[in-house]
């Protein structure tokens, strides 16, 4: 039953959104909230499966889902993985639904999408903490991930931040070709760095 499930899922809110106590390494995970916000997408997902309808009625629920995920764990790898699979099944399910609904719903609908998005641009033009770097680019490459899956669902969106996108680029651009002529400190990694990821995702786009 919808109800029973969406009960629980609203504890689950409430516990993301909850202020953590400070974490021992053992307990870092459940105490900083993304427990719960996996257990919350995860219950979301089955819901919306099963009932197209409910993610539709329940968006106010979602933001408060997906704001404390969006603003505080978007550099966790396994948090970008789990938004992805839910935004790649949830935003389909929506613009169908508010498609063929009255003109309320597909109001509701751009706004969400609109706030989505907004949320992910506030990730691509983050700055990294090192006074060095301009872009935090592990916040940057989860939020762009985010913002394609948004983009499928809404192409006009790409219109609205293909001038952040842009810049984006050109500094990356910047800073990786400034660092090609500077010796390693280090050995060099197996596999491609965080910064190729990412140039290579805006490229793609």
């Amino acid at each position: 039953d919808a109800t029973i499930k969406f009960n629980f899922l609203d504890r689950q809110f409430g516990a993301s959104a909850a202020p953590a106590a400070a974490p021992s390494a053992a307990a870092a995970t459940t105490s900083d909230g993304s427990a719960a916000i996996f257990t919350g997408l995860a219950v979301l997902e089955t819901i919306t499966k099963r009932q197209p309808g409910f993610l539709l009625r329940q968006l106010k629920a979602v933001h408060g889902l997906l704001t404390p995920a969006f603003e505080a764990h978007i550099e966790n790898p396994k948090m970008v993985t789990a938004l992805e699979t839910f935004l790649s099944s949830g935003l389909p399910a929506l613009t169908g639904l508010a498609s063929r609904g009255p003109t309320g719903a597909q109001s509701e609908v751009k706004h969400f999408l609109d706030w989505l998005a907004d949320l992910c641009g506030n990730g691509l033009g983050s700055r990294d903490p090192q006074p060095a770097r301009e872009i935090n680019v592990v916040r940057a490459h989860g939020s762009l991930r985010l913002l394609v899956e948004v983009m499928k669902a809404s192409p006009t969106l790409l219109v609205k931040h293909h001038t952040l996108l842009t810049k984006v680029l050109a500094r990356l651009t910047k800073e990786f070709l400034t660092r090609r002529d500077v010796p390693p400190t280090a050995p060099p990694t197996s596999g491609p760095s965080n910064d190729e990821l990412l140039l290579l995702s805006l490229i793609h786009i």
